[in-house]
């Protein structure tokens, strides 16, 4: 997700789970719910 947001240029949510979803099939497992967990952690970290 980190290489999405920052490589890709991505802050929309929607764009960059479906950009996740789309790298491969091990990456679909992850629902919207956990992405955005995953982004809120990101931020506080100072990641992206």
């Amino acid at each position: 997700m980190h290489r999405v947001m920052t490589r890709g240029r991505m802050c929309r949510l929607d764009d960059v789970a479906g950009r996740m979803h789309a790298w491969n099939p091990r990456k679909r497992q992850f629902a919207n719910r956990q992405i955005n967990i995953l982004s809120d952690r990101l931020q506080e970290q100072g990641r992206i």
